[in-house]
């Protein structure tokens, strides 16, 4: 009996706590584009990859794996991101800083101010510096079945 109720408690909170970002195997491409360099405009992309749901650093996060495409054809490795949501506010772990901190707001309206830390590449000493920003307006585009093409 002890084995069933510890087996009920696990799945429920497994279910209860389930992260919502995106499914594990959900991608995503973002274009890149190269100011003044050797490649066409938008030629070199990252893509982000949901590996796994994972407990790190004591929250359950989604674990994305990132890729950068180089236009000469070779491909780098990024740095794990880990993902989690709380409240319609996604967030990632920040290595610089040492904990989780705000990625998007999706509550946000027109005329919020929205306070962000500096990303963890602006500087190598680490600070808690923050930039804010008002939000002019809200759109919400939907794009089902979207399929880009990749080489």
């Amino acid at each position: 009996m002890k084995n069933l109720l510890l087996t009920f408690f696990i799945f429920s909170n497994s279910i209860l706590f389930t992260q919502n970002i995106a499914p594990v195997g959900a991608k995503w491409y973002y274009s890149i584009s190269q100011i003044g360099g050797s490649a066409p405009p938008d030629a070199e992309y990252a893509k982000y990859s949901v590996t796994k749901d994972t407990l790190y650093k004591g929250q359950l996060a989604k674990q994305v794996e990132r890729e950068y495409f180089r236009y000469s054809g070779d491909t780098v490795k990024w740095s794990t991101l880990y993902l989690f949501d709380r409240n319609d506010t996604v967030f990632y772990y920040n290595n610089q800083y040492g904990r989780y901190i705000p990625l998007y707001d999706f509550t946000a309206i027109a005329g919020d101010t929205l306070r962000f830390y500096y990303p963890d590449t602006a500087s190598t000493t680490p600070t808690d510096s923050t930039f804010s920003l008002v939000v002019d307006s809200v759109k919400m585009d939907s794009f089902p079945n979207s399929i880009i093409p990749v080489s």
